[in-house]
């Protein structure tokens, strides 16, 4: 069931709340039953997540006005573009996110053609794996890095695309065929997969997503403008154009 933001959101247990209490049974039957009427589908955080949710409902799908509070850091997240490209997208992704694949399927080729690929906008890789759901996402999100480790931004992208493509096969055996696939040494990658060198540095983008907002998957910010969700392409163009309008 597709949840009607197009966006994939996890939200935390608190202890004492509502789900907690039996003696809420019925009160939790009627709300299971309203969400499965109304086509909406909310996930519930684990506590190897490494965050605290305020909210047990799901972020509204869209374009969200840019206050300029905050914008997300690109310090050394894989960057796909020209590093002066007037429009900087930065991505809040899960590799198992099937919304996260809608986007890769269906928008993203024309964001590379038409801007990326121009010099208009670069694109900005972070991992905000929902470890609770998606039980192959945080070592997806570790594989990509230990390819870029080894092979680079290119192979790093390639690597990317190969994990959206073949997202019904995740898994860690799979992660090292694709990095062999893709050049990387066998050895060299297995043991940074396994060791979890970068197990870290990928829970760091989770909790900067978290410090920015971000409550699921996709979500981007262009020039600072959040958008929620595997919205269309013309949504997206959308925004680029009202960004690059305001630059020439």
């Amino acid at each position: 069931m597709e949840e009607n933001t197009n966006t994939e959101v996890d939200t935390k247990n608190k202890p004492g709340n509502f789900f907690g209490d039996k003696s809420n049974f019925l009160g939790l039957s009627i709300l299971v039953s309203a969400i499965v009427v109304s086509g909406t589908l909310i996930y519930v955080f684990g506590s190897g997540a490494g965050i605290t949710p305020t909210s047990t409902t799901a972020p509204t799908g869209g374009v969200q006005e840019n206050t300029g509070s905050a914008s997300p850091e690109v310090g050394n997240a894989p960057t796909l573009g020209d590093e002066n490209a007037p429009v900087t997208i930065v991505e809040y992704s899960d590799y198992e996110c099937p919304f996260c694949a809608k986007f890769f399927n269906e928008s993203l080729a024309s964001v590379k053609s038409q801007y990326i690929n121009t010099g208009k906008v670069k694109l900005v890789y972070k991992d905000f794996p929902l470890t609770n759901i998606h039980l192959q996402a945080q070592k997806a999100a570790e594989a990509a890095r230990c390819v870029r480790e080894e092979l680079g931004d290119d192979a790093y992208w390639r690597m990317h695309d190969i994990i959206f493509e073949r997202q019904d096969l995740l898994g860690v055996s799979s992660y090292k065929q694709w990095a062999r696939e893709l050049g990387a040494n066998g050895g060299s990658f297995d043991n940074c997969l396994d060791s979890g060198r970068y197990a870290e540095a990928v829970e760091n983008d989770l909790n900067e997503g978290v410090a920015l907002g971000v409550t699921g998957t996709p979500t981007f910010f262009i020039n600072g403008t959040k958008v929620v969700g595997a919205q269309p392409f013309e949504q997206i163009k959308a925004v680029i154009e009202q960004e690059l309008s305001k630059v020439n």
